[in-house]
């Protein structure tokens, strides 16, 4: 029972990091979002029987962090975009 518990907790643990110590998300977020993936097929195969409320808790955190972040590098992309072509068309 042991793996069981790990696996849910490890996802669950990543997810509140990413979401809490700023930059950490970029890469604690998809591997918590493949820990809880991994575990909830797992339980949902019957391979195991417990952990899968700490695992969607953690799929569920690590998605926002990581949907969060992206649209931060996306906001941020076309902000330098325009800021290059605001400079290119200026001279």
């Amino acid at each position: 029972m042991r793996q069981v518990k790990d696996r849910s907790v490890t996802a669950l643990v990543l997810g509140i990091i990413s979401l809490v110590i700023p930059f950490a998300g970029i890469i604690t977020a998809p591997i918590g979002w493949w820990c809880a993936n991994d575990h909830i097929d797992s339980v949902d195969r019957g391979y195991l029987s417990r952990g899968r409320g700490m695992a969607v808790a953690g799929k569920v955190l690590s998605m926002i962090v990581t949907i969060l972040y992206l649209a931060v590098i996306a906001f941020y992309g076309v902000f330098i975009i325009f800021i290059l072509l605001g400079n290119l068309g200026s001279s």
